[in-house]
């Protein structure tokens, strides 16, 4: 599951080659995952909420997470 937060986009600190690159990084985890029969889940919106919404409708009860920093 990738969450793209709109505070990330909107921050001024995001240029087209950053945004091209995410974009493209994503693509790539995501055709490396369909060789397994899965895909990558990309959503846009606050991240909390975006998690929070699905976890309830899927009936998930545990999570994992991964805070990347920025330099």
């Amino acid at each position: 599951i990738f969450v793209l937060d709109p505070w990330f986009v909107q921050s001024g600190k995001v240029g087209v080659n950053r945004m091209q690159f995410l974009l493209e990084s994503l693509q790539d985890v995501n055709q490396s995952l369909l060789k397994y029969n899965t895909r990558l889940l990309f959503f846009q919106g606050n991240p909390l909420q975006v998690l929070q919404r699905y976890l309830l409708q899927w009936k998930i009860g545990g999570r994992a997470t991964f805070m990347p920093t920025l330099p």
